[in-house]
């Protein structure tokens, strides 16, 4: 087990700095439902998930083959296979560039890594402790956090997008080696952090939350709610309270369904002026050019 664990974590901080150093080109798989492509030959394996499914080539270029098009995944860049996505086994042909590959996935609670180099095929399955653990550090479902990085990158501007992209990627690798690093038993520290995050996702859009009413509603100082908070997840309340409400507030611009000013408000801003700065920081976009694009699609 440890020499798993090992073979997993020199892999993950590898994709971590490589995602970090390396300009990337992450790109995106959603099927169109409305009509499906007609095919001239059976190909091998179709399968399909009901979640997002990530594929990264860590040494070489890989192919991905689904019922209409292909993908020719660069080095430390991400393939996101949208759910439902119906798509066909890897074969030899597929991997003739590619020395080692990456597949994560995190379907009916069952949350697993295959790792593939040369001919070896190594599996890391998450046990319910650390399932638990990663939604935690994440602040949402693994899935969920895949879709979010999905619709960055298919609306934010190149290269706005794709750093963006690696950057949450980066985050998303680095809190699984945290969960294979720590022990599978919980602690009061974890459990601070779970409940903080649960109050967060609940109570984002109140204007008026602080990390002083964070701590008196969760019973202990603002001091070490904000210590423990930050050594488990690297960010602070605060900064994870802004997280949310950006995440959010991008989601609700990308229906198109509301104004800036109206969106600002849903999300627990006071100033729609300080809600444009912080988001185009976070996005490197204007809150109004996701509605445009919006719009337009």
């Amino acid at each position: 087990m440890r020499l798993q664990n090992k073979l997993f974590i020199d892999s993950l901080a590898r994709l971590v700095a490589g995602l970090e150093k390396n300009k990337t080109n992450h790109q995106i798989y959603k099927p169109d439902f409305s009509a499906r492509a007609n095919h001239e030959r059976l190909l091998c394996d179709p399968h399909y998930h009901e979640s997002w499914e990530l594929k990264i080539p860590l040494k070489g270029r890989l192919n991905c083959r689904f019922e209409d098009r292909q993908f020719d995944i660069q080095q430390n860049s991400a393939l996101l296979i949208a759910p439902r996505s119906i798509h066909y086994a890897t074969t030899p042909d597929d991997i003739r560039h590619c020395n080692t590959w990456l597949n994560f996935l995190f379907e009916n609670d069952d949350g697993h890594l295959a790792l593939t180099k040369g001919r070896r095929l190594t599996y890391y399955v998450l046990s319910s402790d650390q399932k638990s653990e990663l939604t935690t550090l994440l602040g949402r479902s693994p899935n969920e956090f895949c879709e979010h990085i999905a619709l960055v990158i298919s609306h934010a501007r190149k290269p706005a997008g794709q750093n963006m992209a690696a950057k949450w990627l980066s985050l998303l690798f680095s809190c699984v080696i945290n969960v294979i690093l720590s022990p599978p038993t919980s602690s009061p520290q974890h459990e601070i952090v779970s409940r903080t995050i649960a109050l967060l996702n609940n109570t984002s859009d109140d204007a008026t939350m602080t990390v002083k009413r964070m701590a008196e509603i969760l019973n202990v100082s603002p001091k070490y709610l904000s210590a423990v908070f930050h050594r488990l997840t690297g960010i602070t309340p605060r900064q994870k309270l802004i997280r949310i409400r950006l995440e959010r507030a991008f989601r609700q611009l990308q229906t198109g369904k509301f104004s800036v000013k109206e969106v600002a408000a849903f999300t627990g801003w006071k100033n729609q002026f300080y809600f444009s700065n912080s988001f185009r920081r976070h996005y490197g976009m204007a809150p109004s050019q996701v509605t445009v694009r919006a719009d337009k699609g």
